[in-house]
C-alpha cells in the first residue's frame, strides 16, 4: 500500500473566496475591451463590487452603460494588500501609475486613464 501525506487524506484548508478579502487595492476589467478599473477599499471588496454595479456616478457602471460593455464584477483580481489605510492609498495610486502603460491613448470607447479612479 502506498503512504499517502497527511495533506492528500484531508483538506485543512479551506479556499476564501476573493469577497471577503478586506483592506485591499483591486483590478476589475471590461470583458469586451482592454478597460479596467484599479481602486482600492478598506471594507470587503463584495461590498464595494456591489456599489460598483448600481452606482451611476461610478466609471464601471458608467463604461458599462455607454459603452453596452460587459464589466467582470464576479472575478476581481486583487493586487496588493495592506492592513493600513495610509499605504493602501499610496498602493493604490502606484499600481494605477504601474497600469497606466497597459491602457490604450486611442481608444475612445474605453476608459481613460482619468476615469480609472472615479468613484
Amino acid at each position: 500500500m502506498p503512504i499517502c501525506k497527511l495533506s492528500q487524506l484531508s483538506k485543512l484548508k479551506t479556499p476564501f473566496s476573493v469577497f471577503g478579502n478586506i483592506s485591499v487595492v483591486y483590478k476589475i476589467a471590461c470583458t469586451q475591451c482592454s478597460a479596467f478599473y484599479i481602486g482600492m477599499t478598506t471594507r470587503q471588496i463584495s461590498q464595494r463590487i456591489r456599489e460598483h454595479s448600481t452606482d451611476t456616478n461610478s466609471a464601471l457602471y458608467r463604461h458599462s452603460v455607454t459603452s453596452l460593455h460587459e464589466i467582470n464584477l464576479c472575478e476581481p483580481e486583487i493586487l496588493t494588500r495592506d492592513p493600513y489605510k495610509s499605504r493602501l492609498f499610496i498602493k493604490d495610486s502606484l499600481k494605477i501609475q504601474e497600469f497606466k502603460a497597459y491602457l490604450s491613448p486611442n481608444d475612445t470607447t474605453c476608459m481613460s486613464s482619468a476615469d480609472m479612479k472615479q468613484w
